[in-house]
């Protein structure tokens, strides 16, 4: 690792990938927390695993590809906990901007990890948020009537899902 640097990808890694993606396809009806790093995402895991799926960027900056947007924006909820500080409250409104059923769970430490390792309650917190973003989903429902998918309006109990994504074997 280069001096100053916390870390060297590996050759021919990538961070253009999330974290536990797979979580993604194989329980889509649960609501995901988005993460900066592997830690924060399975101290969450840890916590929370039978409430809410989990993923990580692998930095503030990581993982905003269309791909993952649209994957996203097929889940019901996704609260976006990128770590408090200015970078990872920046990109958590790139996020919230791209994705209309995304808000923000901004951690009360550092990351999410940071606030396990402080014997903070993860669990109270993700359902803290999930009440939060619950009471204002309610509000909107009462307005709304057809489910359009954030990233390119369709609406998204009409048209099944394999005609508006394509996915290969592993359903990436």
């Amino acid at each position: 690792v280069p001096k100053g640097q916390r870390w060297k990808d590996a050759p021919g890694g990538t961070k253009e990938e999330l974290y536990l993606a797979d979580c993604l396809w194989l329980r889509k009806e649960m609501p995901v927390v988005v993460c900066e790093d592997a830690l924060s995402a399975l101290s969450i895991y840890q916590e929370c695993g039978d409430l809410v799926n989990v993923v990580a960027t692998g930095g503030a900056e990581c993982g905003l590809l269309v791909r993952w947007i649209a994957r996203l924006a097929c889940m019901p909820l996704v609260l976006i906990a990128l770590d408090a500080d200015a970078v990872g409250d920046k990109y958590a409104v790139e996020w919230v901007k791209r994705l209309k059923n995304a808000h923000r769970l901004r951690p009360l430490l550092k990351d999410a990890n940071d606030m396990l390792m402080g014997s903070w309650d993860l669990r109270e917190w993700v359902l803290s948020g999930l009440k939060d973003v619950g009471d204002d989903l309610e509000e909107e429902q009462e307005v709304c009537e057809v489910l359009l998918c954030s990233v390119c309006g369709v609406d998204a109990e009409m048209v099944p899902e394999e005609e508006i994504f394509s996915f290969d074997e592993w359903g990436r």
